[in-house]
């Protein structure tokens, strides 16, 4: 991925940022990653993968939690970018 290893898709970037700003900033830490929305991901990785994709996180439920959200986009990434095309 262009971005590198700092940074966070988000299918709500913006309610995101302001939470993680919140935490970090309550935590007296900093962070040095960027939060994107997660449609720029299927710019990177082409339409035929983002059909994919977009049908293999449909596979689950959305739970709306942060740590179901990231575990199911992160395991459809991991799928796309792993399996045969025609998945």
């Amino acid at each position: 991925m262009p971005w590198g290893w700092k940074t966070v898709c988000s299918d709500a970037p913006d309610f995101d940022a302001q939470w993680i700003d919140t935490l970090f900033r309550a935590a007296r830490m900093e962070h040095d990653f960027k939060v994107v929305d997660l449609r720029v991901l299927y710019t990177e990785i082409g339409p035929d993968a983002t059909e994919r994709f977009r049908h293999r996180a449909a596979l689950t439920v959305p739970a709306h939690r942060a740590e179901a959200d990231a575990r199911r986009y992160a395991l459809a990434y991991g799928k796309v970018q792993n399996s045969d095309p025609a998945m």
